[in-house]
């Protein structure tokens, strides 16, 4: 089975409990919208990749109501059906893709729109030129994504986070233009170990491109269990890049 097989199967399988658990997705969206507002402009055409359920995708098409093109992907159906029953009021195309297969030939984006979705990609530079090369000139960029210390009370578990700095970098190299960026460290208060772990569970956040693991195996549950000094309340980190970037 291929990674990306594996994480549509992750997250369609969270995709009853998925709403009720996101509490650090919507966070993150609602603070990533922020971004956009000293930017407003005339945008016609735009694309959310990874909407999971649309809570963000719908906040996003209420600042910006006049546009005329919305798309909206994700790689996992069954968070799209949820999406589809969010958005039905709304103009906006829903479609089952990846970050390196969307393609539309008679339409160019004046903003690509992702968040907590990005660090997925199996090559996030490639991932980025993909994005550029769908963009109108001086199109505009927004993600956030999770970074290198999220999750660090889970020492043994082998994270494929980036940090902020490689994620700069990658975008320079593809030649954005970078309006702003910055982290901020996100702490989320959880009664046990275990409630922590159910969350990640139930937002479909428990697969790595190492290996696949399921939350629900006694030797996983045991080797996270010893990974950490328990204690009562628990937090668990998230350490949130936010970038707004321009295409040159």
């Amino acid at each position: 089975m291929t990674n990306s097989h594996c994480i549509k199967k992750c997250f369609n399988k969270a995709a009853r409990t998925y709403d009720q658990h996101g509490n650090i997705q919507k966070k993150v969206g609602e603070r990533l919208l922020t971004l956009l507002h000293p930017y407003f402009k005339e945008i016609n055409t735009i694309i959310d990749l990874g909407c999971g359920t649309g809570f963000t995708t719908e906040k996003l098409a209420n600042l910006y109501p006049f546009y005329q093109h919305f798309y909206a992907v994700d790689i996992a159906d069954q968070l799209l059906k949820k999406a589809t029953e969010r958005l039905t009021h709304l103009t906006i195309t829903i479609e089952e893709k990846n970050f390196n297969d969307f393609h539309y030939p008679h339409c160019a984006f004046d903003l690509v729109f992702s968040n907590m979705a990005l660090h997925w990609s199996g090559d996030i530079k490639h991932t980025f030129l993909h994005i550029q090369n769908q963009m109108n000139k001086n199109g505009l960029f927004c993600f956030s994504l999770p970074l290198e210390n999220t999750l660090q009370e889970f020492n043994s578990v082998k994270k494929d986070f980036f940090s902020l700095e490689e994620i700069k970098n990658y975008l320079l190299s593809t030649k954005f233009s970078l309006l702003t960026y910055h982290k901020e460290t996100i702490l989320l208060t959880f009664s046990s170990i275990k409630e922590a772990l159910l969350s990640l569970k139930l937002t479909g956040t428990y697969y790595t491109r190492h290996r696949v693991t399921s939350l629900r195996g006694k030797s996983y549950l045991k080797e996270l269990l010893q990974s950490v000094k328990i204690n009562s309340p628990f937090l668990l980190t998230y350490e949130i890049g936010y970038f707004l970037v321009r295409k040159l």
